[in-house]
């Protein structure tokens, strides 16, 4: 692989802008196409590929309790719980060898063959993290519609570990088609300032169909979704604490696997402050693409 890819100094303008369209992550998946075969990964027919989300089931109602119950016990040592806001914190898993386990029961075969399908590419775990969001009367930034910003492709999943009936809590999805629209009429990628609980308004003006996918979730299920290319919006918990389990999911060189061993993943406080030269090129291997920091 003679391929080149060139990281700008940290926390410059250049690194900022990196992280965009067409920046360095966009540059490693063009990197992660090209060596891929793409025969490989055959059309994906799913509404995955056709709406930009799809609601699935990753766990069983049994090892979604006990992850749980594993999350709470870890949350009981206080440095490993974070505050991400009023409503919500996280909490830290230190093991790779339990998470390991877990990825492989959430990523599997047909989870992979979706995502690898999408990318046209080989993908790996670029962070977690284990969430629990609480009742909360005046809900903002990812609790209003948006799309997250970031490189022109990457996978979101969401494991509910308790179920809606629970804790009163969702995720609402607008399909491409309609975030295309929205868009177009100006919604794009609001401040989070701007950011609004109720786009029917504008999408009548926009000629848009405005029906969020909503549905309950049960312990276990969860959504796999294109966070850049579809509006969504998370609706606080209203009866109790709500647990989810957050991955996302890069294009890659190699298997996730393989990407896993190569560099085990633990909490990620802040997602671009791993994208060094030592992580990328351990992801790539001895044979992948010369990083220069």
């Amino acid at each position: 692989m003679t391929a080149i890819i060139r990281l700008p100094q940290p926390n410059s303008p250049e690194w900022v802008a990196s992280m965009d369209p067409g920046g360095v992550f966009d540059q490693w998946h063009d990197v992660c196409r090209e060596w891929a075969a793409p025969e490989s990964f055959p059309a994906d027919q799913s509404d995955f590929a056709k709406d930009g989300f799809e609601k699935r089931t990753f766990l069983d109602p049994t090892e979604a309790e006990n992850l749980q119950a594993h999350i709470e016990a870890a949350s009981l040592v206080p440095e490993n719980v974070k505050a991400t806001g009023e409503y919500q914190d996280t909490v830290r898993e230190e093991s790779s060898e339990y998470l390991f386990g877990l990825l492989e029961k959430i990523l599997n075969d047909d989870v992979s063959d979706r995502i690898k399908s999408y990318f046209q590419s080989e993908f790996f775990a670029h962070w977690f993290q284990f969430a629990r969001a609480y009742p909360h009367p005046n809900p903002s930034d990812s609790f209003l519609w948006h799309r997250d910003g970031g490189p022109g492709a990457f996978v979101n999943i969401m494991v509910y570990l308790n179920p809606t009936e629970e804790h009163g809590g969702n995720t609402h999805f607008l399909d491409i088609e309609t975030t295309a629209k929205l868009a177009h009429a100006g919604y794009e990628f609001p401040n989070v300032a701007e950011r609004v609980g109720d786009l029917g308004p504008l999408a009548e003006k926009a000629g848009a169909r405005y029906a969020p996918f909503i549905t309950n979730v049960n312990a276990g299920e969860g959504l796999i979704f294109k966070a850049r290319e579809v509006l969504h919006r998370g609706v606080l918990p209203t009866t109790g604490p709500r647990y989810v389990v957050f991955v996302n999911l890069m294009p890659s060189y190699r298997p996730w696997r393989e990407g896993f061993e190569r560099w085990p993943m633990n909490f990620m406080e802040i997602v671009a402050g791993n994208w060094t030269t030592d992580y990328i090129q351990a992801l790539a291997g001895d044979d992948g693409p010369t990083v220069i920091g």
